[in-house]
């Protein structure tokens, strides 16, 4: 199923995070390593491409708003990524309630929230990838002659046919030579996989949290509707819940079958049958309002969450 937690978890396998959800000392150690690399290379990375948008992409006004726009982007994710760092805690707390929560009662409404879910996810990550490798595309492009002469004045490389996904400068090197554009290369390539895990993952977790939860209103409000009626189920036996979150229930009669065989006072198993089907009734709507209850703490952490991030993104 993909959930908040299936996001936060995927970020993770990605090294740019790390949840410490491992009991295993070996296998913490070596995500703590795993997520050190890759934050530092991530960092690294962002500082080369501002010194080519400062010292060198400046030189061309059109060349430096492309360069500028590419190098607020890592920005903003390696901001996202140092963020999702910062709160690893609560998040995965919450991502963990909220799979914890999630009530399987109506089949129908699980199916369409997987269905729904899944889709967001993977329209979201096509859109980003795509985005991402129209950097790598466009250096396979055959490149004219006056754009060229503009890369051999700008950039003032050995080869300025040789482009990069996104423009870098690396102190005392060139990055047009061999072996140096190779690994550069190869190391873009693997930072845009990255980016495109974060950016996806960071724009689809609260999505998914907000399309699981309407998935969980739909279904108390199922069990609403039912109140004030029999309750049967496909069969039309009469059920009585007691569990509506999992869907639990028993199939029995309001009055032992003693009582029933008792004809002389009628008036009297009527009353009992009345009070007993008003207890049950008042611990169906205790089911509900405990159900409702998780739904609104949910929910308010949801927008706790949304709007930390909105607030520390505007700062």
């Amino acid at each position: 199923m993909v959930s908040p937690r299936f996001c936060l978890t995927a970020i993770e396998t990605f090294g740019l995070i790390n949840n410490h959800r491992f009991e295993s000392q070996r296998r913490a150690r070596l995500q703590t390593m795993y997520t050190f690399v890759n934050t530092r290379l991530l960092l690294v990375y962002v500082i080369c491409q501002g010194l080519s948008v400062v010292t060198r992409a400046i030189r061309y006004y059109p060349e430096f708003i492309q360069c500028l726009l590419d190098h607020t982007i890592m920005w903003c994710l390696m901001f996202i990524m140092y963020y999702f760092q910062s709160i690893h805690r609560e998040m995965f707390a919450f991502a963990t309630f909220l799979d914890a929560l999630f009530s399987k009662a109506d089949a129908q409404v699980t199916q369409k929230c997987h269905r729904q879910s899944r889709m967001t996810f993977l329209t979201i990550l096509t859109l980003v990838g795509i985005g991402f490798s129209a950097s790598g595309l466009e250096t396979v492009l055959p490149i004219s002659a006056d754009e060229l002469d503009i890369r051999r004045q700008v950039y003032r490389t050995t080869r300025p046919e040789r482009r990069l996904p996104f423009n870098i400068k690396v102190p005392f090197l060139d990055e047009s030579e061999s072996p140096t554009y190779e690994i550069l290369f190869a190391l873009e390539l693997y930072l845009i996989v990255l980016s495109t895990v974060l950016a996806s993952s960071n724009i689809s977790v609260f999505i998914l949290a907000i399309i699981h939860i309407r998935a969980q209103y739909e279904i108390l409000c199922k069990y609403i509707v039912k109140v004030g009626h029999e309750h049967r189920d496909e069969l039309g036996y009469r059920i009585f819940y007691t569990n509506i979150e999992r869907n639990e229930c028993n199939i029995q009669q309001l009055y032992s079958p003693t009582m029933r065989r008792n004809r002389g006072n009628k008036r009297m198993l009527m009353k009992i049958e009345r009070l007993k089907w008003i207890h049950y009734e008042k611990t169906y709507m205790r089911q509900i309002v405990k159900f409702h209850q998780k739904l609104l703490t949910t929910q308010d952490e949801v927008g706790t969450l949304f709007m930390w991030m909105l607030f520390l993104k505007s700062v």
